[in-house]
Parts: structure tokens; sequence; C-alpha cells
């Protein structure tokens, strides 16, 4: 296992970075970008260097625990396009190893409620609503039919339908994100209220015949 970074390698990084005039978007660097940055760093290779920065230093990165948002986006997307952790990453401003975790998350809720979830594998607005309930809770408290108007209403049914190309994958997270963030509007669902458990009285006891001999 590789050592944890220390601050003053992260400071390190930073001026890297800097002086190489910014970090490449893409983990996998292009013309030796990383390379010479990481050449700037004893120690680290240009793969560490990439992804510490785009999991944990670069400008603007969301951090803490996902959200039903999020969520919804990942599900959308990946069922369409698979695991297009590059384009999540960068619309959803989360590091890839996030995504990556995250992911695993929501299989692990779908594998809990007896859901099947795969890249590339078409999934229901049921399965959507179930597994955000499992991760969110109150926040995220609608049903299928909720999820299935939102997706409806956005056109995204339509969307997923279309034969893509690669440029298209920037749309269609930007997209799934636009319905995950008019689901996470939605009011919470009415809660139908339990009913009433009425207690069931036992009957008095037949009073004693006077002249009768009392049990001991």
């Amino acid at each position: 296992m590789a050592d944890k970074w220390t601050a003053g390698e992260d400071d390190t990084l930073r001026d890297a970075v800097a002086q190489a005039g910014g970090a490449p978007e893409s983990v996998v660097w292009t013309g030796r970008a990383w390379e010479s940055i990481a050449a700037r760093v004893p120690g680290r290779t240009a793969w560490a260097c990439a992804e510490r920065w785009h999991n944990q230093l670069k400008p603007g990165l969301v951090t803490g625990p996902s959200t039903a948002v999020e969520d919804t986006t990942t599900m959308l997307v990946t069922s369409l396009f698979g695991t297009s952790w590059a384009e999540l990453a960068r619309v959803l401003r989360r590091g890839r190893k996030h995504l990556r975790t995250q992911w695993a998350s929501i299989r692990k809720a779908a594998e809990r409620l007896e859901l099947t979830l795969a890249p590339g594998e078409a999934v229901s607005a049921k399965t959507v609503a179930r597994v955000l309930q499992v991760l969110h809770g109150d926040a995220a408290s609608y049903d299928a039919a909720a999820v299935e108007n939102v997706i409806t209403e956005f056109g995204y049914s339509d969307y997923s339908r279309r034969v893509f190309h690669a440029a298209e994958v920037s749309k269609g997270v930007a997209l799934a994100k636009a319905v995950g963030t008019a689901l996470a509007a939605l009011p919470p669902a009415p809660v139908e209220p339990k009913p009433k458990r009425q207690r069931v009285r036992k009957p008095a006891p037949p009073a004693p015949t006077p002249g009768a001999p009392v049990a001991r």
C-alpha cells in the first residue's frame, strides 16, 4: 500500500501544478504532462500525482457524503453509458475515487432490496426510488411514480433510446443531473397513518353467587 500523502507533499504538488500552468483534466496524462508534474514531486509517480490531484486537491472539488441528486445522476448515467467516471466527475465536481466508492454503495443497497444494478443495463424508476430511500431516507421520500414523471418530463426516457456517440455522454450526464435536482425538489410523499390498534378489554369475571363457596 502506498504511503499516505503528507501536507508538505500536497503543497509540493500544488506548486508543481501551478508551475506547469495547470493540471490536465484527465487522470491519464497526455503528452507527458503528468510526468512533468511528477518530476517536481519526489517519490511520487505521475499516476499517483494525478489521482491525488483529481480526488483530493483540485480546486472546487465537492467533498462530504453523496447526495440524492448525485446518486440519481450516477444510477441513470451508469445504466445508460456504463461507468463514465470522467464525465460524472466533471459535472458533479467529485473525485473519481468517491464516485467509484459510492457506486459500490448504490449496488449494495440494490442487493439488499434484491434488485440488480449493472453498468449499461436499463434501470427502472421503481429501482431508482427504492435505492434512494435506502440511502437517503426522508431526504428521498418519493415513489416510483414521481421518479417516472420527472424522467418523462425531462425527456430522459426518449434521450436514452437514442444511439449515442462519445460526445453525447456530457449531455446525458447534465440531463441526468437535472432529473436528480428536480426529484430532490419534490415535497415529501404523504405518509399514510398507521391504523391504531384497538385494545381489546377482557370481560370482567362474573360476580360470585351469594352463599356460594369461595375458591381458595
